[in-house]
C-alpha cells in the first residue's frame, strides 16, 4: 500500500538496487524526479542508485514557459551537445533543417538528485502513436527522446537520426 501519490526516494532507491541485481544494462523509469515528497534523503538516494553500477535513465520535459520555483535542467554537459552526435556543421541551419531550434525550457530531476542518473531524456508523447525524438533547446544543444539512449550508436546527420547505423525517416510530424 502506497498511501500517497508517489515512493518515498528510499523505497526508488531499493526498487533500482532490486532491479540492478538482474544485471540489466541500463534501467529506463519514465519519471522525471523533478518534485521530490521530501528532501531529507537525496543524498543517500543518490548513493544508493550510483552504487548499484547500472545506468539508469529519467525524464525530462520541455515546458513552452519558465517555471517559477524551479530550476531547468542543466544541458551543458556532453549528453546533450550537438557534437557528441555529429560532425556536420550544427549551426549551418541547412544542415539540420529538420531539427530546428524551439522554444522551451527543459525540465528534469530535481538537482538535489540529478547526479543518480547517468542519463536524462525526454519524454514527450505527441499523440496519435508519435513522439518527439528530439527537441533542440539552443543551436548547440539538444534534449535525446528518452529512448534513444538504448542505442549502443546515435548520430545525427542532415537527414535525420541514425539509431545503430540505421538511418530513422521521417515525416512531417517527426
Amino acid at each position: 500500500r502506497l498511501n500517497s501519490p508517489d515512493l518515498s526516494l528510499s523505497s526508488w532507491a531499493r526498487l533500482f538496487e532490486m532491479l540492478a541485481e538482474a544485471k540489466p544494462k541500463m534501467i529506463f523509469i519514465d519519471k522525471i524526479f523533478g518534485l521530490l515528497l521530501s528532501q531529507n534523503d537525496t543524498e543517500d538516494f543518490v548513493a544508493r542508485v550510483q552504487k548499484t553500477g547500472v545506468p539508469v535513465v529519467a525524464g525530462a520535459f520541455i515546458s513552452p514557459v519558465d517555471l517559477p520555483l524551479r530550476a531547468p535542467l542543466p544541458v551543458d554537459s556532453k549528453e546533450f551537445r550537438i557534437r557528441t552526435y555529429t560532425d556536420i556543421d550544427a549551426l549551418d541551419p541547412r544542415n539540420l533543417a529538420w531539427l530546428p531550434v524551439e522554444i522551451g525550457y527543459p525540465y528534469g530531476p530535481s538537482d538535489k538528485v540529478l547526479k543518480a542518473f547517468q542519463r536524462i531524456g525526454l519524454l514527450d508523447y505527441q499523440g496519435n502513436g508519435y513522439v518527439k525524438l528530439y527537441h533542440r533547446v539552443d543551436q548547440e544543444r539538444v534534449l535525446p527522446h528518452w529512448s534513444l539512449h538504448s542505442a549502443q550508436d546515435l548520430k545525427i546527420n542532415s537527414d535525420g537520426p541514425i539509431v545503430n547505423g540505421q538511418s530513422i525517416t521521417l515525416d512531417r510530424a517527426g
